[in-house]
């Protein structure tokens, strides 16, 4: 499991929750399945109440943001500006074949 899938199953576990689909103690269990193994190694888990990511340094869990992650609204984000960037380019795709018709019938 990546950062981006166990952020998508935190919020899927924390709805649960908040209709008293899940108890607390269900939700913790759960929570445990979300953790995620850097490549250096170190474990990351999400917090219960606010869904920050920590990591284990072998003694203690440190608030931090796990490496080459993006949260769900950055990749979001990123698929909108993908989806805006394509939009653009079949417009100016659809305006150029538009022209050439024109100056084909002339």
């Amino acid at each position: 499991m990546d950062f981006q899938e166990a952020d998508r199953r935190y919020a899927e576990i924390t709805r649960r929750q908040e209709t008293g689909g899940l108890t607390q103690e269900e939700f913790d269990e759960e929570l445990k399945q979300l953790m995620v193994q850097d490549e250096e190694g170190r474990w990351w888990a999400k917090s219960r109440t606010a869904g920050e990511w920590y990591y284990h340094d072998g003694t203690t869990w440190i608030k931090d943001t796990p490496p080459d992650y993006q949260s769900p609204q950055q990749a979001a984000s990123e698929d909108q500006k993908l989806v805006t960037r394509v939009s653009w380019f079949v417009i100016a795709i659809v305006a150029i074949v538009f022209v050439l018709i024109i100056l084909f019938y002339r």
